[in-house]
């Protein structure tokens, strides 16, 4: 028999099993994604909802891009394309634009660099309102001040569900910060409106759907947390003060996690994020003594090791910085080891009840 004739051992497998392999193959890697989608409609269709998860927008003329690929209908001064004769408002693009993209449904997280920031708010606002299932979101403090100041008016139909906000550390974060707190008090959220919608517009609707907020860096105010009244979970930065010491007087500095956490009384679980540097000049007895003491004042208190890098640069690989903002962890049985280096792979440890010590590690 010719070997062409031979059956494949493959095609005995339950359909089932082949659908769960080459979902495996899709989840592993962009590359493996893109090699499907050339094999098969069924494949293609397979590989989708794994290439798309995930967006990570790193140039402004990628942003522009994406933003004309989903729009519903992009207007011609929006398009990414240059016009045949520039003394005219609008003429056909020199080569055709995009077909109608039929999947932003299928985008859970997108990921904005500093670097790619849009010239217009709206461009930005157009471009989350086209994907209905967002969950999580990163970018820069100054995009979140500007998407917060443009979805604030009452002419917006933006309507998000729960969202998952990483902030990306910047140089002007504490500016920025300051700037996306003016513009929701001026929106009438101010102290003691309870999230009740007044002022000009009202609350923007990315406030009201973020419930889990990581912060790159310390510039937050409690204000800023009141900003968001379903925000229950909580990750920042350790600020590099705190770990001069073996102590780390956390009651002293009003700047420290525990002083903002206080701010935030709906919060259920505050993460803070202890680099590997200062998880080092701690020494292990030094960041348990750290955290017995912060646990003491407050119980919503855990503490995780992770590269403060680390909060933009590995959101695209692990698809939506799900090891970020999944930081529910049960202290008694799902403890793992502290690592003073990044690269590290968790160990189990005896289980300590009374440590909110928790290794992060990536969720695929």
């Amino acid at each position: 028999m010719h070997v062409l004739c031979v059956p494949s051992a493959f095609a005995a497998f339950p359909p089932e099993i082949i659908l769960y392999i080459f979902h495996l193959a899709a989840a592993s890697s962009t590359q493996a994604c893109l090699s499907l989608c050339l094999v098969a409609s069924w494949t293609r269709a397979l590989a989708l909802p794994h290439l798309l998860r995930t967006v990570t927008l790193d140039t402004p003329q990628r942003l522009l891009l994406f933003a004309h690929l989903i729009s519903p209908s992009p207007s011609p001064s929006s398009s990414p394309f240059p016009s045949s004769s520039p003394s005219s408002t609008y003429t056909a693009p020199v080569r055709p634009p995009y077909p109608k993209f039929r999947h932003a449904h299928l985008v859970r997280a997108i990921h904005i660099h500093q670097s790619a920031s849009p010239r217009r708010p709206a461009l930005l606002a157009s471009l989350l309102t086209a994907c209905p299932h967002l969950t999580h979101l990163a970018l820069p403090a100054h995009l979140l001040a500007t998407l917060i100041g443009h979805t604030s008016r009452a002419t917006h139909n933006w309507r998000p569900r729960d969202v998952r906000l990483t902030v990306i550390p910047g140089s002007l974060d504490f500016f920025w910060m300051g700037r996306a707190v003016g513009v929701v008090e001026d929106a009438g959220m101010g102290e003691g409106k309870d999230g009740e919608d007044g002022g000009k517009g009202g609350l923007s609707p990315l406030c009201k759907a973020v419930t889990h907020l990581c912060l790159g860096s310390t510039s937050a105010t409690p204000r800023l947390l009141r900003a968001f009244p379903r925000l229950t979970h909580l990750a920042l930065p350790l600020p590099p003060s705190s770990s001069s010491s073996s102590h780390a007087p956390f009651k002293v500095d009003p700047r420290t996690p525990l002083a903002l956490a206080a701010g935030a009384p709906n919060v259920q679980y505050v993460a803070i994020l202890l680099s590997p540097a200062q998880a080092r000049a701690l020494g292990r007895e030094g960041v348990e003594r750290w955290v017995r003491a912060s646990r003491r004042v407050d119980r919503r208190v855990y503490t995780l090791v992770f590269p403060p890098q680390a909060i933009g640069e590995d959101w695209e690989r692990v698809g939506g910085s799900e090891a970020m903002t999944m930081f529910i962890v049960d202290p008694v049985r799902c403890l793992c080891c502290l690592c003073c280096s990044s690269d590290a792979k968790p160990r189990a440890e005896t289980h300590r009840p009374a440590l909110g010590i928790i290794r992060s590690f990536v969720i695929s």
